[in-house]
C-alpha cells in the first residue's frame, strides 16, 4: 500500500510539475502566443472571405457561360462553341479564364472532342487529355474520343491503348461493346487478328444483347475464316 502511494504522489508531483511549466511557458510567451493566435484567426477568415466572395461566385459565372457554349456544341455549332458568341464566352476562353472550377475542366472534355469532329487530332489530344472526371460514363467517352483522335493519325499503339481504357472504365450495355468493337478494328488494322477476335468475341459474350451483336458476329465469322 505505502509503495502504492508513493507511485501516486510520484505521478500526482509530476503533473504538477508539468502543469506549472505550461503555466509559466504561457505568462512568459503570451504576447507570442496570442500574435500566433491572431494570425492563426486571420488566415482562416481570409480563407473563408475568398471562398465565399471570389472561388463560389466565380463558379457560378463559370457554369452559367459554360450553359451556352454546350447548347452550341449540342447543336454541332463547333465554331461559336469554341470561341464564343459574343455575348458568352467560348469553351476556349472558360477552360482559360475559370481555371479550377468544374466548368473549366468540363470544357476540356467539350473542346477536345470539338476539335476531334473538326479534324484538328492533335489540339483533340492535347485537351482530351487534360480531362479527368468522378463521372465515369463521360471519363469513359473522353477515352474513346482519344481513341478516335488517335485512329485518324494512324497511330494504333495508342488507339488501342484508349479504348481499352474505355472498356474498362465504366462497364454498361450501351457504350462499352461500342468501345470494343473500335478496340478489334484497331487491332485489325495492327494485323493482330488474334486480338480482333478475342475482342469480338468478348462483346458477344459479355454483352449478348447488345444492337451490334450481327455485325459482330460477321466480324467474329470473317476472322474464323482466314
Amino acid at each position: 500500500m505505502a509503495k502504492n502511494k508513493k507511485q501516486s504522489e510520484d505521478k500526482f508531483g509530476a503533473v504538477n510539475s508539468a502543469l506549472s511549466k505550461s503555466e509559466a511557458f504561457i505568462e512568459n510567451n503570451s504576447k507570442t502566443l496570442i500574435i500566433v493566435l491572431t494570425v492563426i484567426v486571420i488566415i482562416i477568415l481570409g480563407i473563408f472571405a475568398i471562398q465565399r466572395y471570389y472561388f463560389n461566385p466565380r463558379k457560378v459565372t463559370a457554369q452559367e457561360e459554360i450553359y451556352k457554349a454546350q447548347s452550341y456544341f449540342a447543336a454541332d455549332d463547333f465554331e461559336l462553341a469554341l470561341n464564343g458568341d459574343g455575348n458568352y464566352l467560348g469553351l476556349l476562353d472558360i477552360q482559360s479564364q475559370y481555371k479550377g472550377t468544374k466548368a473549366a475542366k468540363l470544357a476540356n472534355y467539350y473542346i477536345g472532342v470539338s476539335y476531334l469532329r473538326m479534324g484538328d487530332y492533335e489540339n483533340a489530344i492535347k485537351y482530351l487529355s487534360k480531362f479527368k472526371s468522378k463521372d465515369f460514363y463521360v471519363y469513359a467517352m473522353s477515352k474513346a474520343a482519344l481513341g478516335d483522335a488517335y485512329m485518324e493519325l494512324n497511330d494504333l499503339n495508342n488507339a488501342i491503348k484508349y479504348y481499352k481504357e474505355a472498356a474498362k472504365i465504366h462497364k454498361n450495355e450501351n457504350t462499352t461493346p461500342e468501345y470494343l468493337k473500335k478496340l478489334g478494328i484497331a487491332y485489325e488494322l495492327s494485323g493482330n487478328n488474334k486480338e480482333a477476335l478475342n475482342t469480338y468475341k468478348k462483346i458477344l459474350a459479355d454483352y449478348p444483347n447488345t444492337n451490334l451483336k450481327n455485325e459482330i458476329r460477321r466480324s467474329v465469322g470473317r476472322l474464323e475464316n482466314i
